[in-house]
């Protein structure tokens, strides 16, 4: 998600889509953001916007009027609208964000002591012979269902790859529901 007025980079053939200018566009600048998604409007050299250029306007919070504004989204709703705040209310905003971060990290590290594993529990905790063994286990019913496995694999195979005295013989092995009513 992008802030309105925010340039990037863009290379592609696209035009530029300031007034009738016909330039290959070199940047894309976001006109509107919202909750479905960001707008931009393709740019030349030409006619990006200037940034020194203020935004003022009217801010959304104190609603003091004719002052410079800086568009700030608020990161509970992620996504959702832009804001356009004073300096002063940004500088609120920026710390009530900052406390939010650290009130989520705090959360998170309660969560953590919480659920991290404690070393007096009475665990079953395998020797490395009993690892070993296991192992060892796994091996020999791994061998010993290999061959069945490989045979099973042969007999399901597709009756297009049979000889065809092969196929007949396998069509009788493993006749129809149709024959067996």
């Amino acid at each position: 998600m992008a802030l309105p007025g925010e340039v990037r980079k863009h290379h592609s053939n696209e035009q530029c889509e300031y007034d009738d200018c016909t330039a290959t566009a070199t940047h894309k600048v976001c006109t509107e953001s919202d909750s479905f998604g960001d707008e931009w409007e393709y740019r030349c050299e030409a006619h990006l916007p200037d940034p020194t250029k203020k935004n003022i306007g009217d801010c959304d919070h104190c609603e003091a009027q004719d002052v410079e504004l800086v568009p700030t989204r608020d990161p509970e709703e992620i996504h959702g609208p832009v804001s356009y705040l004073c300096p002063a209310c940004l500088s609120r905003h920026r710390q009530y964000v900052r406390e939010l971060n650290e009130s989520y990290h705090d959360e998170l590290d309660e969560y953590e002591e919480d659920y991290e594993d404690d070393d007096d529990d009475d665990e079953d905790v395998r020797t490395p012979e009993e690892q070993e063994e296991d192992v060892r286990k796994i091996r020999e019913m791994f061998s010993n269902e290999l061959p069945r496995l490989i045979d099973e694999h042969n007999e399901h195979r597709s009756f297009s790859q049979f000889a065809p005295g092969e196929l007949k013989r396998k069509v009788e092995k493993y006749p129809s529901k149709k024959n067996d009513e």
